[in-house]
Parts: structure tokens; C-alpha cells; sequence
């Protein structure tokens, strides 16, 4: 019995259960297997578009803009085309179409278009009442909003979005320095520091251990180039694939390391494999990290994967940041969860957000809140530090779990908050997919045997 609905729901086979609270206040539900039992379909019974206390799963967010009952279907100077996907009626008195002019999170103009009335699978033109400027970060809003005027109330407020965006072309981030930092380096590490800051570099593990700028520590843990993520749902098959080439467990070789004052900076070379104790390396990486008298540090990894392991879940670095660093803003897919092929619930413009927020809070934990397409994020803390990363269409998350202990834990209600705030920078990461119980990740939403992450990374 449904006391929500007030009606019976039938259920097939094994389902969720809830179980309470924890002494914290999180709920806890249990699913198949949590009783003993051997035939059941584990967590894949509570797969689905809403969880088990009807809130909606951000799939159904997905679901809800891919049926979308009109469509952007081009823009010709300023008039923009489109078309009613409504098989048997007209708009007129069902949906009214908002619109906003956006510029880097600021709203420029904004409006709504009444009185639609496009016949089914009708085409229609709307001319825009404001300019457009033909700026970076520019893009035009469309909601399909809810101008019906029916008795019921489950009716929503609009019907989805869509978005176009000003074509501009890419910006090459780069640092320019006056003078290059001092260095010292031993077999082990080297120091390159000024009066602004003082970075460490591990040159056995080829990452940074210590970022310390004007006299505060931004890593309590050392940094590292990252491949694995915890698994979602659909990566229940391929998973045992990452596992067995040690994706999981990888460790870094190096092979040798040059440092050097170049074009006014002080410029780190090295080249390195990963992988796994007692098996073949998986990947071959080249870095280049460019530091320059302000401390902004110019990171280029490029990965070669040798093609007879799978593909990478992601290709990028992770910091261990302090856990003070709360505060998110950036600008790519959001404000949704988005990856390269789950991102139609998501638009681009700048997001104001926190660490905490961007968790979803999957009952059975993995993989969440990445932000795909970015090109500016910028985390602060309580003082008003901040970490800045900047590039063209790099993936991000940030969270308070490690893909670790997301990976380590059946139940949401079990996960344990790291000593940080952890900040995975990807240059690439792989879609989500269908494949618990549909095909394989298609080819072009994968990572491909070469891989690359190129961004500047700057503190304040």
C-alpha cells in the first residue's frame, strides 16, 4: 500500500526496504541480498527514475527534457526556428516559451512569447526583442513553460529547455611570467618557490606534495594522476575489465624527470607509466607542469594507453584539498550532474553551488557530480582562498568522499566523509551509458588510447 498515492503498487521480485534512520539522521534502505538471499537483482531494483521516496532520480530530470514537446531547431539573425512535437494538438493554450539572455551567470534580457499557435509537428519562427551580443559566454534560454489551464495539479511548471549559444572559438589558457621561479631538486623531490609560494614535487611519484601559497597549505595530501572512479550501475560489467587491468590499484613508474628555467618560468618534464603491482603498465603519460612568479601552474599530461587494455573510466589529476573549501563556482554543464553523454537535464552558463550540494546521493554509492564542458572553476574556502582551474571543456567533481570510499560501501548510510575536499580535474571521462542491461558505452563516448589534459590552475 502506497500511502502517498493512497492506492496498491505492485512490485515484481525483490525491492527496496526502509530501514530507519542512522544516529546522524540518514535514511537507510536495504535492497536485494542485504537478507541473506541469493536470488535477487541487488540495487537494480531501485534503478530507476524516482528513489524509493519518490524524489526524483536525475535521470528522470533527463527523461523529462528529452520528451520536451517543442524544439530549437535553428537561428537565422536573430530569428529562431521552432517546432511542435505534439502529435494531435496545437500549443495555443497548452505551452508559452520564456526566454533569457545569459552571460556568464547574469541576465542580460528576458521575456515570453504568448499566443503560440503552431498546428502538430508544425514549424514556426520567433524573433528575438533584444540583441544578442556576439561575446564569449553569451547564450540564448528557451523554457517551454506551462500555459494550460488544467484542473489537475501534478501538472509541472514547464515542459523543459532549450539552449543556443553564440559560436565563438576556443581560448588557448597560457601564463605569462616576468621572472622564473628559483628551484632545487634532489633524486627525490624538488623545491620551486618564491615569495609567493612554495610547491613541492615528488619526482619518485611524479606528483606535487606540497602547494603552499602565501605562506598556506593548499594539498594535506599529495596530489596524483588519476584513472579510476567508482563504478555506477552501468559499469557493472566493465568493471570486472578495469579491475583485471588494475585501474583500480595502479601505481606510478618514473623514467625520468628534467627541470628547467624556460620562457620565463620554471618548467617540470617527466615521463611515467601506470600500473598495477605484477602486471603490464596500462598507460604511458608525459607531463609538463609550466610554473610561473605568480604560482599559476600550466598543467599538459598527455596519455598514451596501450590498446590492448579497455578504456579509461577518466584521465585527469586529483587534490586533496582542506575540507574548509566549500564554496563552488564554475562555468560548463550544469546545474545537474552532466557527463559527455548525460547532460540533457543540464545547459551551460556559470553556477553558483557548494561542495555539500553537488553530492547525489545515490542509495547504493559510485560515480557522482561531474560537471562535463567546463571552462572555469573556482573553489573558496572561509578565509577567501581559492583554487582556480581554467581550460577548454575539462570535466570536474568535487565531493567529500573519495571514489574510494564510494567504491568500498553497499549503502549511502555507511559512506564516511574524508579529512578533504577532493577535487578530480579530468581532461576526459567516460560516459555513463546503458550497459547494466543494455550495449556497451559507444565508441565515441569513451576515452580513446590517447588522452590528454591540458588547464591552468592558479591560488589566491
Amino acid at each position: 500500500y502506497d500511502s502517498l498515492s493512497g492506492g496498491f503498487v505492485w512490485e515484481w521480485c525483490d525491492h527496496s526496504v526502509y530501514m530507519g534512520t542512522t544516529e546522524d539522521g540518514r535514511e537507510k534502505y536495504y535492497y536485494g541480498g542485504d537478507w541473506g538471499d541469493d536470488q535477487n537483482d541487488g540495487n537494480f531494483c531501485m534503478d530507476g527514475l524516482v528513489y524509493p521516496d519518490r524524489t526524483p532520480h536525475t535521470g528522470l530530470l533527463e527523461v523529462k527534457n528529452v520528451y520536451r514537446p517543442i524544439r530549437l531547431v535553428g537561428e537565422k539573425n536573430g530569428v529562431f526556428t521552432f517546432r511542435n512535437m505534439l502529435d494531435f494538438r496545437s500549443l495555443k493554450g497548452f505551452a508559452a516559451i520564456g526566454w533569457e539572455v545569459l552571460k556568464d551567470g547574469d541576465v542580460l534580457a528576458s521575456g515570453v512569447f504568448n499566443d503560440l499557435d503552431a498546428k502538430p509537428h508544425e514549424r514556426f519562427s520567433l524573433a528575438l526583442p533584444a540583441r544578442i551580443p556576439g561575446e564569449d559566454r553569451v547564450s540564448v534560454l528557451f523554457t517551454y513553460l506551462n500555459d494550460e489551464d488544467a484542473p489537475w495539479d501534478f501538472m509541472p511548471d514547464d515542459y523543459g529547455f532549450d539552449q543556443y549559444r553564440v559560436p565563438t572559438g576556443t581560448v588557448d589558457f597560457a601564463i605569462e611570467s616576468k621572472k622564473a621561479p628559483s628551484f632545487f631538486a634532489n633524486d627525490e623531490f624538488a623545491v620551486i618557490e618564491n615569495d609567493r609560494f612554495r610547491y613541492v614535487f615528488d619526482l619518485v611519484h611524479a606528483c606535487f606534495t606540497e602547494l603552499n601559497y602565501r605562506n598556506k597549505a593548499y594539498l594535506i595530501r599529495p596530489s596524483g594522476t588519476n584513472v579510476f572512479r567508482a563504478p555506477t550501475d552501468n559499469d557493472r560489467l566493465i568493471i570486472e575489465e578495469w579491475k583485471a587491468a588494475g585501474y583500480d590499484r595502479c601505481r606510478v613508474k618514473v623514467y625520468e624527470t628534467e627541470i628547467l628555467q624556460e620562457d620565463g618560468a620554471c618548467v617540470i618534464l617527466c615521463r611515467y607509466s601506470l600500473g598495477a603491482t605484477g602486471l603490464q603498465k596500462f598507460l604511458e603519460v608525459t607531463a609538463r607542469y609550466e610554473i610561473a612568479d605568480t604560482g599559476e601552474i600550466l598543467v599538459d599530461l598527455k596519455g598514451e594507453k596501450l590498446p590492448v587494455f579497455p578504456f579509461l573510466p577518466r584521465f585527469g589529476l586529483r587534490f586533496f584539498l582542506p575540507s574548509s573549501f566549500e564554496l563552488v563556482s564554475y562555468y560548463g554543464y550544469g546545474p545537474e550532474e552532466s557527463y559527455i553523454d548525460k547532460r540533457r537535464a543540464s545547459y551551460i552558463d556559470r553556477f553558483e553551488t557548494t561542495v555539500s550540494n553537488q553530492f547525489e546521493n545515490y542509495l547504493k554509492p559510485q560515480e557522482n557530480g561531474s560537471h562535463y564542458g567546463c571552462e572555469e572553476l573556482v573553489l573558496t574556502d572561509e578565509e577567501g582562498r581559492s583554487v582556480s582551474v581554467f581550460g577548454n571543456g575539462f570535466s570536474f567533481n568535487v565531493s567529500h568522499y573519495t571514489q574510494e570510499e564510494l567504491y568500498s560501501k553497499k549503502h549511502s548510510f555507511e559512506l564516511e566523509k574524508a579529512d578533504a575536499t577532493v577535487l578530480c580535474v579530468d581532461g576526459l571521462m567516460a560516459g555513463i551509458g546503458s550497459n547494466s542491461c543494455g550495449p556497451a558505452l559507444s565508441e565515441k563516448y569513451r576515452p580513446g588510447n590517447t588522452v590528454r589534459l591540458k588547464a591552468v590552475i592558479a591560488f589566491d
